[in-house]
């Protein structure tokens, strides 16, 4: 975020930017926290977080990325975005649209490589070793 703001025309230290990004992603603790309710109190996984739960869990290829970048998109995930837009502004000292944009183009960057965990989750899972270790 502090490059996108910064390649936008912002003054704003890095510092400043980091924390805005640190107190804003408070939304993903709790969002643990009610994950982890869940699982003690039905003893059960949650395995479809967010809006994964629209694409099969044994998707492959560009389905499972699109599956990945899913499962971080939920209301806490908006909740999240709201914040980082409602502090880039005042952090900035750009004006609203220019802020937002960049703030904007840096969460999509940052959703779309939290996507590639899964893919590659996929891609390897088919994968068997196949022969005696003999040490």
């Amino acid at each position: 975020m502090y490059l996108s703001l910064t390649l936008a025309g912002s003054r704003a230290g890095s510092m400043r930017s980091y924390n805005l990004v640190a107190w804003s992603m408070l939304p993903f603790a709790i969002r643990s926290l009610i994950q982890i309710l869940a699982m003690l109190f039905s003893k059960t996984v949650v395995s479809s977080p967010g809006l994964s739960g629209f694409i099969d869990s044994g998707a492959t290829g560009i389905s499972a990325y699109f599956r990945g970048v899913l499962g971080f998109i939920d209301i806490y995930f908006v909740f999240y975005i709201i914040l980082l837009l409602l502090g880039s502004v005042p952090l900035s000292g750009l004006s609203r649209s220019k802020a937002w944009i960049a703030t904007a183009v840096s969460v999509l960057i940052v959703l779309l490589l939290m996507g590639i965990p899964s893919l590659l989750s996929s891609a390897l899972s088919g994968l068997s070793l196949s022969g005696g270790f003999y040490f």
